[in-house]
């Protein structure tokens, strides 16, 4: 009895290898900060170390004699001031200036929604761990005999799987939502950009979210990359790997009307509503495409949508969601080629 049981503690601890090695996952409210820095060249990079929350790094191109005012995101917020430092390379000077005034708190219509997950919670075994296992499997069959040493080995082995070294999770490609509240008029949209690891930043999102299962503050690491003396420039953030980013702004284009009458937001690949006429009070149902310029489609057979992007919805209110077709709003825009775009808007119907 005591040989299965050892036997199954191997197998049976396997797929919780790396869940058990995770403590609950943490989230920032918001990790982008702004700083204006006065700079004099030249200058080709400066860095700006800001201890355990993370450093910005800043490459471009100053000349001689020239002199700037950079704005710069930092993952330090200004009562934290006193862990900046700077450094400056190519022979120039770089100096404070100061925080820019914090944005305001997230929008509370996003405060209980789910961050954007591009990457399904799967939990892999690598290497290390797939050799271990099949070794304490060898072990415990060949100690069959010995039932007391079988379950030692067994729970030894089940034990080390959790401090295996496990292989990063898979960053996956940028996952983009719009997000929309109406409250009676118009819908208030902003735009979510979603990765896992890294993720490219726009210079006008103004709130970046961090999902990750490590305590604390997680460190992060912006670099600014500016072309043509500054009217072109990139902003890339940089985590450990598994974790989650998402960076939010307020869309600088409008979109068409969305209601159940007329579409003309863009082409809708997929659609799920939820408290929107009879056929749907309290459960999703699915209304398949919805194409620009005619009225909502009934209601048909289909699964539901995915779990993350209904969850933290609120109660009551007429919901709809949809995945955007190739081509549709969110695709044709500057920056990197989202996986796949979607749309998520409280108060659709009311």
């Amino acid at each position: 009895m005591r040989f299965w049981l050892a036997l199954v503690c191997c197998l049976v601890m396997a797929p919780f290898e790396g869940a058990l090695g995770r403590g609950p996952a943490g989230l920032q409210e918001n990790a982008l900060h702004h700083l204006e820095l006065r700079v004099e060249g030249p200058l080709r990079e400066v860095q700006l170390s800001c201890g355990q929350a993370g450093n910005t790094i800043w490459r471009g191109e100053i000349l001689a004699g020239e002199s700037r005012t950079l704005r710069l995101p930092v993952p330090l917020s200004a009562t934290r001031r006193d862990e900046l430092r700077i450094h400056a390379d190519g022979g120039g000077t770089a100096e404070l200036v100061g925080w820019l005034p914090p944005v305001k708190t997230l929008p509370r219509f996003l405060q209980s929604r789910s961050l954007s997950g591009p990457v399904p919670m799967v939990r892999r075994l690598g290497w290390s761990a797939t050799l271990l296992l099949a070794a304490a499997g060898v072990a415990v069959l060949g100690l069959r005999r010995r039932p007391g040493w079988a379950l030692g080995v067994g729970c030894l082995g089940a034990l080390a799987l959790v401090f295996c070294p496990r292989p990063p999770e898979p960053g996956g490609g940028i996952l983009r939502v719009f997000e929309g509240q109406g409250d009676g008029g118009a819908p208030r949209w902003l735009r979510t950009d979603a990765g896992v690891g890294a993720l490219q930043v726009d210079g006008s999102a103004t709130l970046l979210r961090v999902l990750s299962a490590a305590r604390g503050q997680v460190p992060l690491t912006f670099t600014v990359e500016e072309f043509l003396g500054g009217e072109d420039r990139s902003i890339g953030a940089v985590a450990p790997a598994g974790t989650r980013l998402a960076a939010s702004w307020a869309p600088a284009r409008s979109f068409g009307a969305l209601t159940q009458g007329v579409q003309g937001f863009g082409p809708l690949e997929q659609v799920w509503t939820r408290g929107v006429g009879a056929a749907s009070p309290d459960l999703w149902v699915q209304r398949g495409p919805w194409a620009l310029g005619v009225p909502l489609p009934e209601v048909q057979p289909g699964l539901a949508p995915p779990g993350w992007l209904c969850w933290g919805l609120p109660q009551g209110r007429g919901i709809l969601l949809a995945r955007v077709a190739p081509g549709g709003p969110g695709w044709a825009v500057e920056g990197a080629v989202p996986e796949s775009v979607w749309v998520r808007l409280v108060g659709f119907g009311e």
